[in-house]
């Protein structure tokens, strides 16, 4: 289990910090703390004013302070506009790489594909998990059907800050995988992998692929459940 800081800079609110306050609520990883400047000296909980999310967890002015919870993890909490990586936030990857932290990030641009970064990383054995990165192969439209008689649940939802139909979702997986014992299979989007905390392939060496999303153990299930997303525009919603 991982140990789990969270930089969520300037933007830890409901809406902005969709990954942070997902890996809160759903992971199974343990946050130790968030890093937001603008709202140091509370905890999670009064942050987003939510008494049963997060209590307990501080959020910290920097990296540096952070590290005093003895994370093993920076995970990148936001999305900015555009999904760059902001400048102000180098030094905080840097350091949190200088300390053995392995770096979770669902940016568009990729941390790994920064030759600074990367370099770090390397010499410092760490791992870099760029969520978003595809797989050097992909799959589209392969047709490759589901086990008789399984289901498949299509969930859709519009635009983007909105977090789709992600609430809903999560609540219907872990009914059917607890209640039915039904393995289930969340969307291929990055929050639901960081939330999972894992690829089909586990990282390996400084980087690792989004990968193509395989169904753990579905096949040789008599009811496994799939769930997929963004059909908000085809289905005219």
């Amino acid at each position: 289990m991982r140990r789990i800081v969270i930089l969520a800079e300037g933007a830890f609110t409901w809406r902005s910090a969709k990954t942070a306050t997902g890996v809160i609520r759903y992971g199974k990883d343990r946050v130790v703390a968030v890093i937001d400047s603008t709202r140091t000296g509370q905890d999670v909980s009064q942050a987003l004013q939510s008494p049963d999310t997060g209590a307990g967890i501080p959020i910290v002015r920097d990296i540096n302070e952070a590290l005093t919870y003895q994370p093993d993890t920076l995970m990148i909490g936001i999305a900015p506009v555009g999904g760059a990586l902001p400048r102000e936030w180098r030094w905080q990857l840097t350091t949190a790489i200088e300390a053995g932290l392995d770096i979770i990030s669902g940016l568009h641009f990729f941390i790994a594909d920064d030759e600074e970064l990367r370099a770090a990383a390397e010499k410092r054995g760490v791992t870099i998990w760029d969520v978003r990165r595809p797989p050097d192969k992909n799959r589209v439209a392969t047709f490759t059907p589901h086990r008789s008689g399984s289901h498949t649940i299509l969930m859709v939802g519009s635009d983007c800050a909105v977090g789709k139909p992600r609430r809903q979702k999560l609540h219907l997986l872990r009914s059917l995988t607890h209640d039915r014992g039904a393995p289930a299979s969340p969307t291929r989007k990055q929050n639901s992998l960081t939330i999972r905390g894992r690829t089909c392939r586990r990282p390996h060496s400084a980087t690792t692929s989004l990968g193509t999303w395989r169904l753990y153990n579905v096949e040789s299930h008599p009811m496994a459940y799939h769930t997929h997303g963004e059909g908000a525009t085809a289905c005219g919603a």
